[in-house]
């Protein structure tokens, strides 16, 4: 998994850096390897002490920054201020927690930085373009040219039809481009990242 994955790498650094010696070793360490082994013929007995540790204490962090109807808090400056200050904490709740995935980010940056000693999470704007599904029925000839000309239309589905008036209408679904950029978060390998 992305665990063994860091291990492998050193988690940013060079195999001779202190750092990366050391993250390496907290990996094997939380996964449970004998990284000091006793003398053959004695208890090859490994302790699972810093994996229990982490699985233990991360519910608790996770609680403390994800839940609640408030991760993000924005204070007022003055009392002409208390307004604008609910109105931005409500905001960058809706961006933290209903456009990203804002539990997993808080677990998997808790778990980097509980065995590696650094966790991560960089913020971008993400731009990608999305499409919006649109189904319009019983759409004159004229409707429909007009429907169809708009740029960056695409059909998904046409079919022909008769209306009440025995006049041909059409039956048609689009997909329309939409370019709703928001802010994103993302929790960056700490392998990927140069200390």
């Amino acid at each position: 998994g992305a665990i063994n994955a860091a291990e492998a790498t050193s988690y940013g650094g060079t195999n001779n850096s202190d750092i990366a010696d050391s993250r390496a070793e907290a990996i094997r360490m939380y996964l449970g390897e004998n990284i000091n082994p006793a003398p053959q013929g004695r208890s090859q007995v490994v302790s699972r002490d810093i994996f229990d540790t982490v699985e233990t204490m991360r519910p608790a962090f996770i609680k403390i920054f994800a839940s609640g109807e408030e991760v993000v808090k924005c204070m007022p400056e003055g009392p002409d201020d208390e307004q604008a200050a609910e109105q931005e904490s409500a905001y960058l709740n809706y961006v933290a927690t209903e456009l990203n995935p804002w539990t997993q980010i808080c677990n998997d940056v808790f778990s980097d930085a509980m065995v590696s000693k650094n966790g991560y999470v960089m913020a971008y704007w993400d731009d990608t373009k999305n499409y919006d599904k649109e189904t319009y029925k019983n759409q004159s000839q004229d409707s429909a040219q007009i429907l169809l000309s708009e740029e960056g239309i695409e059909v998904v589905d046409a079919k022909p039809s008769k209306g009440d008036d025995g006049q041909p209408t059409f039956d048609i679904t689009i997909r329309r481009p939409t370019q709703r950029g928001h802010l994103k978060y993302c929790v960056l390998p700490p392998e990927r990242v140069k200390v």
